[in-house]
């Protein structure tokens, strides 16, 4: 796992995937406080938002320990401007499973992005043979999420009574699930 660390990720169109290094501190705080109108209804840590470039250099150090340890996987979305999301695999849906969580900035919303960064996330979560599925689970009213899932090749799984962690929820969670062998990574169009 540590060539993974510091590898890219290549998704085209020069977008790229790579784990954060404190140097990225300032472009995610922009990303952001950019994306904040949209971040805020679905992801409960918008909240807190926006983080002092301090405290988001000590979150990078945090993700950067948790992913030499296994822990979690977090990269970053880089296109010529910099920073332009965050896509993570979390160990928080039980053994042999990630969750795959994503953020993308709004100028970059519905243009493939998310879904080509997921399905290659989805490819790597499979590639280094420790994951049997890997889920995401978004609310039933973020349509946005959804999409990303479903052109990523994820299927529904499963709908379920959720807490309402953020404004925009409704309290009904889909979990969609890629699993091992039976995933086939999409052919999406080119960025």
């Amino acid at each position: 796992m540590d060539d993974a660390a510091t590898e890219r990720i290549q998704l085209g169109g020069g977008i790229y995937l790579r784990q954060p290094t404190e140097d990225d501190a300032e472009e995610l705080c922009r990303a952001v406080a950019e994306s904040l109108e949209t971040l805020t209804p679905w992801m409960p840590w918008a909240a807190h938002e926006p983080m002092s470039v301090r405290d988001r250099r000590a979150l990078i150090g945090e993700w950067r320990e948790d992913f030499r340890r296994g822990a979690n996987y977090s990269f970053v979305i880089f296109n010529e401007a910099g920073a332009i999301g965050v896509q993570g695999l979390h160990r928080r849906v039980g053994p042999g499973g990630l969750e795959l969580g994503y953020w993308i900035h709004p100028a970059y919303a519905g243009r493939g992005v998310s879904s080509h960064a997921a399905a290659a996330l989805t490819a790597w979560a499979f590639s280094f043979g420790e994951a049997e599925f890997v889920e995401v689970h978004n609310d039933a009213a973020n349509l946005a999420s959804q999409a990303v899932a479903r052109k990523a090749g994820y299927q529904l799984l499963l709908q379920r009574p959720s807490p309402v962690d953020a404004p925009g929820e409704t309290g009904v969670e889909l979990v969609w699930e890629a699993r091992r062998g039976r995933w086939k990574q999409p052919q999406l169009k080119e960025l």
